[in-house]
Order: structure tokens, then sequence, then C-alpha cells
């Protein structure tokens, strides 16, 4: 029987748990709010704060109007008098600026109200302060109206801590710390929504970017296993190789003048065809390659007379190593390196003419720089999937919302779970 009671117990108290989703947790809590056995209690306060807000206007006018005793008039000197009247309207303007401040609700909800009270207890704490000195002066001449409205003012000041002090009791005092832990809530929620939506985006923006490079290695694949592209291949090596040749023939030109460079600066002057000895010595290749009828020989035969008859001086070794080049130029030398230039030049021409037909050095420059795009966003995806994991781990609610959870059963005695 026992067991039935403590089962049946449990039931009902697990039934009073109430789930609320966090976007309707704010108006969830106003209504319970609102439908609080203490909103009569607020009503109360209101009404009989509109009492008392009246009376004191009242009172306040009866002081204005309250002149000085005629024996007081006659036994108190005229500077006193003035100190004093000062001293009374002082007061009178504090209490009639306190008076148009107090703008009491209509019909408040507790929230409202708490606040209400609790700006109200700051006013007359402020009021007390600032109408002290005036209040004591005022009553040597005034003593009766200014007491009563100082009773009046007390009275709402006690009424004030009376209503607070049953807020303290209630708990509702901490209403505004839950209303600002639901809003911290609702704030995460939308934050982590946000989060989620964007890792969500970031992952379909990965699997799509992975797609697009699988599908072009996959193009770069079915073209190198193409004979074409083996047939480019071969061409292109083959033209490397002719290239060599073609830059081993320059070396061998640039060296051959190379030599000869000191001794033509000094025969420029001499010689009869300045113009062509200038080209040689500014750009030997160019003017190489661009002396097919080899003029060049004839200059050299022409320095080689200037240097037998004195008339071009170099020292012994340096003339002994231009004649010694000047021999091999006659002898067939530079012909020799001419031709095998026009020859190599040939077959580069006939290779790259070859090469004309084929596209893949385009295609494949085109495949690598998208494959290079591709893995670039890749890498940033991944790496804003990681900013993003980070964000979304260290949004944690729970705490937040378990205070929040447990302030309002302090508050309302309700079980809630947010959803």
């Amino acid at each position: 029987m026992f067991n039935f009671l403590r089962k049946k117990v449990k039931k009902e108290d697990s039934s009073h748990l109430e789930e609320v989703a966090i976007d309707d947790l704010e108006v969830w809590f106003n209504n319970k709010l609102s439908h609080s056995d203490f909103q009569e209690q607020v009503h109360e306060f209101l009404n009989q704060l509109k009492d008392y807000k009246w009376a004191l206007g009242e009172k306040i006018l009866q002081l204005e109007e309250a002149k000085i005793g005629e024996d007081d008039d006659k036994r108190i000197e005229d500077k006193i008098k003035n100190v004093v009247l000062g001293h009374k309207n002082n007061y009178i303007k504090e209490m009639n600026r306190f008076l148009e401040k107090l703008n009491i609700p209509d019909d408040a909800d507790i929230w409202s109200s708490i606040r209400f009270s609790q700006d109200l207890n700051s006013s007359l704490d402020e009021l007390s302060q600032r109408t002290a000195k005036n209040y004591q002066a005022s009553q040597y001449l005034f003593f009766q109206p200014v007491e009563e409205v100082f009773k009046l003012v007390s009275s709402i000041n006690a009424l004030t801590k009376e209503f607070n002090k049953k807020i303290e009791d209630k708990k509702l005092h901490k209403v505004d710390e839950i209303k600002t832990k639901i809003t911290v809530l609702t704030e995460k929620k939308k934050i982590k929504e946000k989060l989620t939506e964007a890792l969500k985006n970031q992952e379909e923006r990965l699997q799509k970017n992975l797609e697009h490079k699988t599908k072009q290695e996959k193009e770069k694949e079915r073209i190198s296993q193409s004979s074409d592209f083996a047939n480019f291949n071969s061409l292109k090596e083959k033209e490397l190789s002719i290239k060599r040749q073609l830059d081993d023939n320059k070396n061998e030109v640039f060296k051959f003048f190379y030599n000869l460079e000191r001794a033509l600066r000094k025969y420029e002057k001499l010689a009869p065809d300045q113009k062509l000895v200038k080209a040689y010595l500014e750009d030997t290749i160019t003017a190489f390659s661009q002396d097919s009828a080899l003029r060049v020989v004839g200059v050299l035969e022409n320095m080689e007379s200037c240097l037998k008859s004195g008339e071009l001086a170099l020292d012994d070794r340096q003339k002994e190593v231009v004649l010694e080049q000047i021999s091999r130029a006659k002898n067939g030398h530079l012909r020799n390196l001419s031709d095998k230039r026009k020859e190599v030049q040939t077959r580069l021409d006939e290779v790259k003419s070859k090469l004309k037909r084929y596209t893949f050095d385009e295609q494949m420059e085109e495949l690598d720089y998208k494959l290079d795009h591709f893995a670039q966003q890749i890498d940033l995806t991944q790496k804003e999937l990681v900013d993003l994991k980070t964000k979304l781990d260290t949004l944690d609610k729970r705490k937040v919302e378990e205070e929040a959870v447990g302030l309002i059963k302090e508050v309302l005695n309700t079980d809630i779970r947010v959803g």
C-alpha cells in the first residue's frame, strides 16, 4: 500500500515538469508572472501609492500657502525669517520635483513593478539626502505643514520598502537576472543555429571542391594515357635535346669570340667594317647568327695583317692566342659552327612545327591551374571547418540553462526542462 502511494506521488510530481522551447521561454515566463498571486499585491501597492501621491500634492500645496504666525512674525528677526523661508521654498521645490517624476504605472506587470519600486526606493533615498537640511530648518517656523509633507513621504518610503521586502521574500528580485539569462540563452541558440548552418554550407562546399578536384585529376590521367600524348611527349623530349645542342653551339661561338674580345676592341677603330665589329662586340651570338656570309672571317684576316705589321699591338701571349683563333677561323671552324647551327635550327623548327598540331601544353596548364585552385579551396574550407567546429564546441549553453532553470524554480516553484 505504501509503495503504491509512493509511486503515485512520484508520478504526480513528474507530471509538474514542463517542457519549454528556448524561443518560447521568455513568453512562458512572462505569462507565469502575470498569473502569479503576487499580481494582486502589485495592484494594491500601486493603488495605495497613487493615494499617497495625491495626498502629498495636497500637503505640498498647503505648505506653499502656509504663512508665518503672527507671534513668530513679531519676535523673530527678518534675517532669520528669510533664511527659513528660503529653506521652505527649497523643500517645496524638491518635493514638487519628486512628485513630477513619480509616474505610477496604471497596470504594471510584476517585472515592471519590481523595476519601478527599485527606482522609487533610490529616488526616496536621494530625496532624503537633498532635503534633510531644508526639512529641519523649515520646521522652525512651519512645523505642522512641513511635518505633514514629511510624514507622507515617510509613508511612501515605508510602503515601498514593505513592497520590496515582499519582493525579496518571494525571491522576485531575481526576475531581472532570469530575464537576462533567458536573453543569453536565446542569443546562444541563434549563434549555434548560424554556426551549424555555416558548418553545413562549408561541408557541402568541401564536398563539391573534392569532386571537382577528382574530376580534373581523372581528365589529366586520361590525357596522359593517350597515344597522342605519348607522341607529344616524344616530340617535347626531342625539342629539349635539340635546344641543348643549339645552346652548346652558342657556347662554342661565345668562347671563340671571348678570346678575341680585347683584340677586337683595339682593332675596332682600324677596321674597315667598324659596324660589323661593333655588332660582334655588343651581341656576339646575334651577330653570328645574322652573319650568314661569315664576313667576320674577312675582318679577322685583316686584323691578322695588322698584328703582323705591328699596326695593332698586343703582348706576346695575347698575340699568340689571337693568331691561333684566326687560324682556326680561316681553316673552317666558324663555317662548321655556322652550318651546325643552321642544321640544328632546322631540326628544331621541324619539331616545333609538329608540336603545333597539339594543344596538350594549354590543356595541361589549364588542368594544373584548376587543380591548384581546387586544392587551395579545399585547404581553406578545411581550416574554416576546424574553426567553426571549435566555436561550436566552445559554445556551451548548459551552464546558463541550468542557472536559468534553477532561478525559475526558485521564483515560480515550477520545474521545467528547456528544449
